[in-house]
């Protein structure tokens, strides 16, 4: 089957690179706290800086490096996952890795 005709025009396909996901995104948690997170292009090792504004939840408040393996974004702060998330290039859905809270991150 070729490329063309596995994804038809019109239909949004997963990003399969972690430039697809660099930019600035909106996180919202559970309760309603929401805070700017900007994934950087810019790797460092194995992983990309971070960096978050205006973040009232503790957790996302430290986020400064992010990964993106196995079509999934996680996000750490000093060498600890904080959140893992899935989804495609405008809206991530998942939960934060501590509590289990569900979080949201659109552009």
């Amino acid at each position: 089957m070729s490329p063309s005709a596995e994804f038809p025009p019109g239909v949004f396909t997963t990003p399969r690179r972690a430039s697809s996901y660099a930019g600035i995104w909106h996180a919202k948690d559970d309760k309603g706290l929401s805070c700017s997170i900007h994934l950087s292009s810019v790797a460092s090792l194995d992983l990309y800086k971070a960096s978050v504004s205006k973040c009232s939840n503790e957790s996302l408040s430290q986020v400064n490096m992010w990964r993106f393996e196995g079509g999934k974004v996680t996000l750490f702060s000093r060498g600890t996952e904080i959140a893992r998330l899935e989804g495609a290039e405008a809206s991530l859905a998942g939960t934060l890795s501590r509590s289990g809270a569900p979080l949201r991150m659109t552009r």
